[in-house]
């Protein structure tokens, strides 16, 4: 069975139009393509200009070009439409759009378990992006997904399903499983579980300094497939980003503001169905690029409880703050705070070859 980052493979495949002030998916082909581009390139102004640590990655950072196949047909007219070009295309003076559906279907056994049940996976969506006035980009991704999963996943989904309280808000009950990466489930027939999955973007772009950007979305800091900064492995979130460049693209700040949620349903409410508890993040990120071929990043983390068990609490303002000053302020902790600080250095050593080292400080 496979996770979120293998069922994207069919719309990035089917996704070769050049564009501009769009973010790639954030999924390793595209972070491994833009990585191979940095490396082989031999302009210095794009070397300083490649910050690749603060991903997803707004394509106007790296040659679209060189993530997509070359401009010779992919042997057939169907071949060459499912996997270099886009299913639909609008398009006119100062607007881009296409459209293309995403559809994966597995079908297995899992020969450890003593059982002749038929695995499935199966996932129907859609992805819808464009460019506005060469400005504003956006995209958007729904699917809906049902799953028959191994006897050990199923075992690991289960043991990390919601929690709800009791009338009296003494204890918690765990009930409907939540697939990491996705979000909680429902059943499906017997042992499966259904879900569905969400994430899009608007960006705008009013200049080469700065970049505004809304969403619902995941995000990595640092350099390689894993992060003690900030990792993807989570359900989406909301979010709110500024990004800045400066010093001819040798200094990018990155500031964003997230809202998270645990899976511990609030005890009071008044909707229909009981909220989550609620929790703000904001996330710092200044990379510098020390020369041609060295740079480091500064982090600093921050999670603010938002709301408790009754939904009564509020944030301290300084969540807004857009510096990367709350840990010299509040400390690593405090009531109703806490916070990290890290590094991440990246450096081109010989060749083809990039090194990287990320470490954090917490108490």
């Amino acid at each position: 069975m496979i996770g979120k980052n293998y069922i994207l493979i069919l719309f990035l495949l089917t996704s070769i139009c050049a564009r501009t002030q769009l973010y790639l998916p954030l999924v390793n082909y595209y972070n491994d393509e833009t990585q191979r581009f940095a490396l082989r390139d031999t302009n210095s102004v794009n070397l300083f200009q490649s910050h690749l640590s603060f991903k997803p990655i707004l394509d106007l950072r790296t040659n679209t070009d060189s993530l997509y196949s070359n401009s010779e047909k992919h042997y057939y007219w169907i071949t060459q439409k499912l996997f270099k070009e886009n299913f639909l295309i609008f398009k006119g003076e100062d607007f881009w759009i296409s459209v293309d559906p995403i559809l994966d279907l597995e079908l297995g056994t899992d020969f450890s378990a003593d059982s002749t049940e038929r695995l499935y996976w199966n996932t129907r969506g859609i992805r819808i992006q464009g460019k506005l006035l060469g400005k504003v980009g956006f995209s958007t991704d729904i699917y809906e997904n049902q799953a028959l999963l191994p006897n050990y996943q199923s075992v690991y989904v289960d043991d990390r399903g919601e929690f709800f309280p009791n009338s009296l808000n003494t204890k918690y009950t765990q009930n409907n499983a939540v697939i990491p990466g996705y979000a909680r489930t429902k059943p499906f027939k017997k042992t499966g579980y259904d879900f569905a999955f969400a994430q899009g973007n608007i960006s705008y772009v009013p200049n080469k300094v700065i970049n505004f950007q809304l969403g619902n979305g995941n995000h990595f800091i640092g350099s390689g497939y894993r992060s003690l900064l900030l990792a993807d492995y989570t359900t989406n979130y909301p979010f709110a980003k500024i990004e800045t460049n400066l010093w001819k693209g040798r200094i990018q700040y990155t500031a964003m503001y997230a809202l998270h949620q645990n899976l511990y349903r609030l005890h009071a409410y008044t909707t229909p169905e009981a909220t989550y508890e609620k929790k703000i993040g904001t996330y710092h990120y200044l990379d510098f690029a020390v020369n041609k071929k060295v740079q480091i990043g500064l982090f600093e983390g921050s999670l603010w409880q938002r709301v408790d068990s009754l939904g009564s609490h509020s944030p301290d303002p300084l969540f807004l703050n857009p510096l990367p000053i709350n840990t010299v302020i509040k400390g690593f902790e405090a009531n109703g705070f806490k916070s990290i600080i890290g590094l991440n250095v990246t450096a081109h050593l010989f060749l083809s070859t990039i090194g990287y080292g990320q470490v954090i400080f917490d108490r």
